[in-house]
């Protein structure tokens, strides 16, 4: 006849899990997870910090076809072939003095075409012609139209024939210090 103690002590020797083990897989569960969603959001941020990168050199290259294709058109139409600062309509304006447009009595010797760090002005203050009072880099072209059609500007507005066309590019400190700003997060 079986022993009815050895059959009840066998079905107490079969366990589970206990409580603490149960805390203790369910802590490791989440210290696995915790890393996983922290390389996830990892992965996501440099995504889109590359994402942001590239969209803003596909923009600087485009803005840079852009801009050649105006400096190839500075000094169209003008007689001139030298380009300096007392050059009547000259294609990079230095000066006011080679805008080509009349000005009551111009006598401002501060350059229109600049790097950062040049003068603003000359010895009389800036007047009117250029709005730039920050240190940025600026260039001034102006061009004729005489291609025989009209076509469009720095800002898309029709350029006539015949039509003189002045164009200032120039980079806005503040701006690009927030790009930088957005591209350190």
């Amino acid at each position: 006849m079986p022993n009815l103690n050895s059959y009840e002590r066998s079905n107490c020797d079969q366990s589970g899990f206990t409580l603490i083990e149960l805390m203790i897989s369910l802590v490791i569960g989440l210290i696995v997870s915790a890393a996983v969603i922290q390389i996830y959001v990892i992965s996501v941020k440099t995504s889109s910090v590359q994402s942001s990168g590239s969209e803003l050199q596909d923009a600087s290259v485009f803005g840079l076809q852009q801009l050649e294709k105006k400096v190839r058109l500075a000094n169209l139409g003008n007689p001139i072939n030298r380009i300096d600062g007392t050059t009547a309509k000259g294609g990079i304006v230095l000066t006011g003095s080679n805008l080509g447009v009349a000005t009551t009595p111009y006598t401002d010797t501060g350059y229109l075409t600049r790097r950062a760090g040049d003068p603003t002005s000359g010895t009389n203050g800036w007047t009117g012609i250029s709005n730039t009072t920050v240190p940025s880099d600026q260039l001034t072209i102006q061009y004729t139209n005489i291609t025989g059609s009209p076509f469009s500007d720095c800002e898309g507005s029709a350029v006539e024939v015949n039509d003189i066309a002045i164009e200032r590019y120039f980079c806005d400190l503040l701006r690009m210090i927030a790009v930088v700003a957005l591209l350190k997060t």
